[in-house]
């Protein structure tokens, strides 16, 4: 019997049979038959090898969000109500200070790398159109490297300018309104990131001759291609999981 006044706690075996269905169920989706064929046995094998990491890939979603529902009403509660997380602030403000960290670094590997390119003198045509277009690489990559640094170092001081003086409302408001500022960052470090991959391969073609330098270019290029795929490939993964629908601008 419970004390007086209190309502009876609950058996440990209905929590435990409450958790053992709700692993049930994310486990149902691996064992049930991914086509419309015949063959309705499971894979083992396929089922334990998605299921690394707690089952978290977009199949078992469907079973997650409403499971975090207390998510949803913390958001609620830090925008209408406040005070503002000061936890979760952090790391995203943490995450513009790494964007303008990135940024800063590449602005000095790209200053050293400017001071080492030198025009050939008596050199072909050709060898002038890759040192202008060197140059003009370089240029973008140095402008777009400092607008990203300036841009996020701009919304940090601003952002923890707002929470130290106690104005979470306002720094929620500034934090909308900037979105497309820190998107536009954002991708200016990635332009920075592919015009210095570029400005390099070129030169590597002007100065290496022969098969060792044509061996050279064929990888850079090969290489290069495979990176910006993948880069490519990380940020379409991020837009369909984490920014999707993300009012208040996503990668920052």
């Amino acid at each position: 019997m419970a004390p007086r006044g209190m309502a009876p706690r609950r058996s440990m075996g209905r929590s435990m049979a409450l958790l053992i269905a709700i692993v049930s169920l994310t486990q149902l989706q691996y064992w049930w038959p991914a086509s419309t064929s015949t063959s309705t046995a499971p894979c083992p094998a396929t089922a334990f090898a998605e299921g690394e990491n707690y089952y978290c890939n977009s199949k078992s979603e469907w079973i997650r969000h409403p499971l975090h529902i207390g998510v949803y009403w913390s958001r609620f509660y830090d925008h209408w109500v406040g005070p503002a997380d000061m936890s979760r602030q952090g790391i995203r403000i943490g995450g513009m200070e790494n964007y303008a960290v990135c940024s800063s670094v590449m602005l000095q590997v790209l200053v050293g790398f400017y001071s080492g390119v030198q025009e050939e003198i008596g050199g072909t045509k050709l060898d002038k159109i890759l040192f202008e277009v060197q140059m003009g690489l370089l240029m973008i990559a140095v402008l777009t490297s400092t607008f990203t640094m300036v841009m996020f170092l701009l919304n940090k001081i601003c952002a923890v300018s707002a929470l130290g003086l106690y104005k979470d409302v306002a720094y929620a408001t500034f934090r909308q309104a900037t979105a497309r500022h820190r998107s536009l960052a954002f991708w200016s470090l990635i332009a920075s990131v592919i015009c210095f991959v570029a400005s390099f391969a070129i030169d590597l073609f002007r100065r290496l001759e022969g098969n060792k330098g044509l061996a050279a270019k064929i990888i850079t290029g090969v290489i290069g291609t495979w990176m910006l795929y993948q880069w490519s490939s990380i940020m379409t993964l991020a837009d369909d999981q984490i920014f999707q629908g993300a009012s208040s601008g996503g990668y920052a």
